[in-house]
């Protein structure tokens, strides 16, 4: 085409008179010409014939082929003619035998059913099931009366046989069973379910289309024909059928709410001179033709195909009308000659292809590509009115008299070669796919050139998949984008790259994405086997170092490179891929390309995946630090909290480090990070000698909860704890009294200063946080059992702990200064009658005397400035002691049982006196 341009840019100047409109129009026809160029390259010989039998004195009305044995049947009215392979090293096929008269009337339709051994033959609207063995017996006849067409498939899982037989407008399935068939399902006119002939199949059964999909029907509404229909074929999950004026395609949909399956009727076109319905399930199509076209469809139901309408997908059009058509490799044909009234019914063969074979008027056999779509051969055979696929790559041809077999196996190779050359990989591809002319190795080659023409074409989808199917090394992938690739790959692998515009540029890196994702889900199930192997877990497969080696190494460079990929298109998948927990990003990599993109709230997801523990909590606090300027994330104490509430004891040091900076801010929620919560056990084994000499040194208002936590929530029972709580008590307390007694100096006398009833404050009753600090005081004096009460007597040497220091008192059992400081201080009869009762024990040789010290305080007080009962104040007004005889008699007469009666006797004595 550029030598054209260049001939036109040379004559332009005389032809002065050449309109815009007439330089379009000569542009249109040198386009036409290089499409015509590109399509007369793709032709070859695809198909080398052979003849099968010639000059046959008996005329024939249909042929098929049994693929499993290799025979061809031609059928001449009743009788069947079979040829087979030619012995002694022949080629070709010679006659084998002649069945006659295999049906009393003309058969219509003929179809061998290779996985069931069966042969079915249509006439007269009676189908009839034989024995694939000579003479042809037939085995069984269909109970359906007024057959107008069939199809049969075989469940290669179990190895069931099913027929759809078409008749009187209805359409009913049937299973081989006990060498005879029984109805399944009939689609009536109402369209409901039949009534079911075998009990035991009567709630469900598996269908399986032509050994492609399976799928149930054990409750189901199908739509009726509105005609007989003359051809039908299961698609996938179609049931495609023609009628006289329409093809007509149900797709099959489930609805697992209700469990039943439902079927939608599709008029889809009408038929044309020759109603064919071919069967190409391995592409998900279902194929019709119309006059000189064959239109594809989708069969899968819901689904467009190359995002066209669901209805239609695109055409191959033949150089003439159709009279017949097969798609060679894989197909099911089912067609209708309307001129002789013989239905051809071929066998499904077993593998893919990319042609479509049509037999056009004249004897003219015409071979094209599907996808894409080529005219490749043509052929004329005198004629030939009947196709047929035959074995892979092979198709048969008939006129009335004679058979032949279209063969493409013996140019096989040097037609892939052709292709190769020509650039036509797709199509190649398809060809080495074929058969088994071509190893592995050479396919690889032939489909890893195809992969990079397709990326060269900016077909950038296809490009990757293929590049997925054949497992192409990730980093020849990589070298595609020797910008993506890391440097020290670079140097072993020359750049591949082509120069792409931006948004060109953009769309690759999206199927590069797609392309990666799913190359990472692979290489990470590969290491996570090898784990599992290694760890003698079971379903495990253990990887040789080398390919684990490898595998680390692509993981590793594919997960980088998808970062960057996302980063640059997808940046809403940046967090998704840092959180997975087999993510493989180079560290140091990721951490530039993050914070060259300012992606910090990523960035700080990268350090804690990676556990750089420090790293993330310096970028919590410098963007804590600039708030409000930077992201909302990072804002306020909580992420540093919930972050440093996530790591555990053997991170103390750094955990001691950044909660600084959050108790300054805020130390009841600073607290909660050596608290935790209750879902969590990392708070609860952190290292408590430790925090408390923490909280000591750089929040003293938050060891009290701390401890209180510890103690209460945690039951810690350290005596060390139990004591340091205690002690933090007593200075909050002494801290507290001297704002008290600053405040209330001139309204009421200090506790302890005056010992009168009037006088005397108790602890805890006093107002605030005082009064709050005693009774929480008093209480753990009372519960605790793990701190030394020597110790503690030592710390509550201030003269106010009078209630305090009796419960210590009384711990030590030193239980005559504990009564003195309740009836000489306190003058609180009721709370030294509790101490007694609290404290009595009779088989203890110094509990069992506490009344008697009661009575003996009630009748000899002692001076409160006496040992070491009470401390006071220098300013107190301390009264002489007087005796409470009323009181101690109450005593003896309530608890006399409770005293020795010497020491009874001798109070009573004292008492008189």
């Amino acid at each position: 085409m550029n030598s054209l341009l260049f001939f036109l840019l040379l004559t332009l100047p005389l032809v002065n008179s050449l309109n815009l409109l007439g330089l379009a129009s000569i542009f249109v026809v040198f386009d036409s010409m290089e499409k015509a160029r590109a399509y007369h390259c793709a032709m070859y010989e695809a198909y080398v014939s052979s003849e099968v039998a010639f000059k046959l004195p008996v005329e024939i009305n249909a042929i098929t082929f049994h693929t499993s044995a290799k025979r061809i049947f031609a059928l001449s009215k009743c009788d069947l003619h079979f040829y087979t392979p030619a012995k002694s090293g022949r080629r070709g096929y010679e006659l084998e035998n002649v069945a006659k008269r295999i049906s009393r009337k003309p058969v219509q339709q003929l179809k061998v059913v290779d996985d069931a051994d069966f042969l079915l033959t249509l006439s007269d609207q009676v189908l009839s099931l034989h024995s694939l063995t000579f003479p042809f017996p037939v085995k069984a006849i269909v109970r359906v009366k007024g057959v107008t067409a069939f199809t049969a498939h075989v469940d290669k899982k179990n190895k069931d046989f099913y027929i759809t037989v078409a008749s009187k407008r209805k359409f009913t399935i049937l299973k081989w069973k006990d060498d005879d068939f029984v109805e399944q399902i009939a689609f009536k006119r109402d369209g409901k379910l039949s009534e079911v002939l075998v009990p035991n199949l009567c709630k469900e059964w598996l269908i399986t289309i032509y050994s492609i999909v399976f799928f149930q029907l054990s409750n189901c509404d199908l739509p009726i024909p509105t005609d007989n229909p003359l051809i039908i074929t299961w698609s996938r999950r179609c049931l495609c059928y023609a009628i006289r004026d329409s093809y007509n395609l149900i797709g099959m949909t489930y609805n697992s709410e209700t469990q039943a399956w439902s079927g939608e009727n599709t008029k889809l076109f009408p038929v044309g001179d020759v109603p064919c319905i071919l069967d190409i399930s391995e592409r998900k199509l279902v194929g019709f033709t119309r006059g000189d076209m064959v239109t594809l469809r989708s069969s899968s139901v819901g689904e467009k195909l190359h995002g066209t309408s669901p209805t239609l997908s695109q055409d191959v059009k033949f150089t003439g009308t159709l009279l017949a058509v097969v798609q060679n490799k894989n197909a099911t044909i089912n067609c209708m000659h309307n001129e002789t009234q013989v239905v051809l019914s071929h066998v499904i063969p077993v593998n893919d292809g990319p042609y479509l074979v049509g037999l056009l008027p004249k004897g003219i056999v015409e071979i094209r590509s599907i996808s894409p779509s080529y005219l490749i051969q043509t052929i004329t055979l005198g004629k030939a009115v009947m196709l047929a696929p035959a074995l892979s790559g092979q198709v048969c041809v008939a006129s009335a008299f004679d058979v032949w077999l279209l063969d493409s196996h013996s140019n096989l190779r040097k037609n892939v070669n052709h292709l190769v050359n020509e650039r036509h990989f797709d199509l190649a591809v398809q060809l080495a796919d074929c058969g088994k002319l071509f190893n592995e190795s050479e396919k690889v080659e032939i489909k890893s050139q195809s992969a990079l023409n397709l990326f060269n074409q900016r077909k950038f989808e296809d490009a990757f998949k293929l590049h997925a199917e054949i497992k192409t090394n990730v980093i020849s992938v990589l070298s595609l984008f020797p910008d993506l690739l890391p440097e020290k790959f670079t140097a072993h692998h020359s750049p591949n790259a082509r120069d792409l515009a931006e948004n060109e540029k953009k769309r690759a890196m999206l199927a590069l994405s797609v392309y990666l994702a799913e190359a990472r889900t692979q290489l990470a199930f590969s290491l996570e086997q090898h784990n599992k192997a290694k760890n003698g877990e079971k379903n495990g497969i253990l990887l040789s170092k080398e390919d684990h080696d490898r595998a680390k190494t692509e993981l590793q460079i594919v997960d980088t490179t998808l970062l960057q990929c996302y980063l640059k298109i997808r940046p809403m998948l940046v967090d998704s891929l840092l959180r997975l927990n087999n993510n493989s990003c180079s560290f140091e990599d990721a951490e530039t390309m993050l914070r060259d993109a300012k992606q910090l709230r990523s960035l700080f997801i990268l350090y804690e995946t990676r556990r750089k523990h420090t790293m993330a909590l310096s970028l919590l606090k410098e963007q804590a630090a600039l708030a409000p300027n930077s992201d909302p994330f990072f804002h306020g104490i909580e992420p540093t909290v919930e972050y440093l509430q996530t790591l555990g004891n053997s991170h103390l040091d750094s955990i001691f480090e950044y909660a600084k900076w959050v108790l300054a801010v805020n130390p009841k929620d600073g607290l909660s990070i050596f608290t935790g919560d209750e879902t969590s056990d990392l708070a609860r084994n952190l290292d408590r000698d430790r925090v408390l000499d923490f909280l000591e040194e750089e929040c003293i208002q938050a060891v009290i909860p701390y401890l209180e936590h510890v103690i209460y929530r945690w039951e810690d029972e350290s005596p060390r704890l139990h004591e340091a709580l205690l002690e933090y008590y007593a200075r909050k307390v002494k801290e507290l009294l001297k704002e008290y007694t600053h405040a209330f100096h001139d309204e009421a006398p200090l506790i302890n200063t005056s010992f009168t009833d009037e006088n005397v404050i108790r602890a805890g009753d006093e107002e605030g946080d005082l009064g709050a600090y005693r009774r929480a005081m008093l209480k753990f004096l009372h519960k605790s059992l793990s701190y030394s009460p020597n110790k503690i007597l030592v710390q509550l040497n201030h003269y106010a702990f009078c209630e305090e220091r009796a419960l210590i008192l009384g711990r030590l059992k030193k239980h005559e200064e504990a009564l003195s400081i309740y009836t000489g201080v306190l003058h609180d009869i009721k709370a030294a009658e509790e101490y007694c009762r609290l404290y009595y024990n009779a088989s203890d040789p110094i509990d069992s005397q506490v009344y008697l010290h009661l009575v003996r305080a009630f009748v000899s007080p002692s001076d409160p400035q006496l040992g070491t009962a009470v401390l006071v104040s220098p300013d107190a007004d301390l009264p002489v002691p007087t005796p409470n005889i009323p009181q101690a008699i109450k005593v003896l007469s309530q608890h006399a049982d409770k005293m020795d009666a010497v020491g009874r006797t001798e109070h009573r004595r004292n008492i008189d006196m």
